[in-house]
């Protein structure tokens, strides 16, 4: 134990032998990180948010369902692929390498989720440093802007398609709807013409009560009965139309439903589609995001230090040498 204590002593005392030099030199790289921290050129960053569009596609049995217009790894690609930066580099005449626009650009999505193994996002980042504060908030404006041109498309004609299947839902309902108002008065015909017959049997049955054999001849009698038949042939098949009819409005009226029910389901599919919009636009920046001058001071100051001590260190241990070889 005594032999620690007096080691860590040893230590101790040659720090503090050497005090002046391990402050000095950490002084002075601190004073050197501050000074090339301000003499590097000032990087500012801009960053916008925005969020990816979504539209109905058709997942078949006449059912559509809400999806992205593109997923979020196509939309990383796209943001960053050379023909977009090509585009932005042409609308703002910048002078830069596609390499080097890709290099200041960072893309990523935000409250995301993994469904199997792709990723289910539609706010996504993106951020663009420079030495100029308002190329940065020009760039993110521009890739915005290309990316909203592209999506419009596929958002527009998403919209058009549901409109068009909407119109003819519509028309049908509106056919079908005729066609069960059409039935509805031949059924209304038709109970009219069994009122006609079954009144007409009425009558023929008082006519053949009231007679008598001796006032009419069998042939008439056999005439009569044969009336009889036929008009209750008649009610008979008045009765199997008056079903048929009845059914049909039935499907009718389900068929018109069904419509109506997906008249509604496509509403509300174009209700919540969307093209791709920026939710929080890009400001220009005030204060540079590097070089961080105090950090660098504070980086710089701690390297120092220790580079410091490990030198006082080798300092001493030259004097311990030396003043062995003088003792001999």
């Amino acid at each position: 134990m005594v032999e620690e204590r007096t080691e860590l002593i040893d230590y101790l005392g040659v720090i503090w032998k050497w005090k002046l030099l391990i402050v000095l030199i950490a002084v002075v790289c601190a004073v050197t990180s501050g000074v090339i921290s301000f003499v590097l050129p000032k990087i500012y960053q801009s960053s916008a948010v925005f969020e990816v569009g979504r539209v109905s596609r058709y997942r078949g049995a006449d059912r559509e369902q809400i999806e992205p217009i593109e997923d979020i790894e196509s939309v990383t690609e796209v943001l960053q692929s050379d023909e977009m930066l090509s585009m932005v580099k042409e609308r703002l005449n910048m002078d830069a390498t596609l390499g080097g626009m890709r290099a200041k650009l960072d893309v990523e999505p935000i409250l995301g989720k993994y469904i199997g193994s792709r990723l289910q996002a539609r706010l996504i980042k993106i951020s663009f440093e420079d030495q100029d504060p308002g190329l940065t908030v020009a760039v993110l404006n521009t890739l915005s802007d290309l990316l909203i041109e592209q999506h419009i498309k596929e958002y527009q004609a998403s919209i058009e398609s549901l409109s068009e299947q909407i119109n003819n839902s519509e028309k049908k309902t509106e056919i079908i709807s005729k066609e069960i108002d059409l039935q509805s008065s031949y059924q209304t015909v038709v109970r009219d013409q069994i009122e006609v017959v079954e009144k007409a049997i009425a009558e023929t049955k008082t006519e053949l009560s009231e007679l008598s054999l001796k006032d009419i001849s069998p042939l008439e009698v056999l005439f009569l009965r044969s009336t009889l038949g036929d008009q209750a042939e008649r009610i008979a098949d008045f009765h199997r139309e008056l079903i048929d009819t009845e059914l049909s409005i039935k499907e009718g009226e389900k068929d018109v439903q069904n419509l109506r029910d997906r008249v509604v389901y496509l509403e509300n599919m174009r209700a919540v589609s969307e093209n791709t919009e920026v939710r929080n636009k890009a400001i220009k920046p005030e204060i540079p995001i590097r070089p961080r001058k105090k950090l660098n001071a504070i980086i710089g100051g701690v390297v120092g230090l220790m580079a410091a001590i490990i030198l006082a260190f080798f300092f001493e241990s030259l004097q311990t040498v030396r003043k062995r070889e003088e003792a001999k």
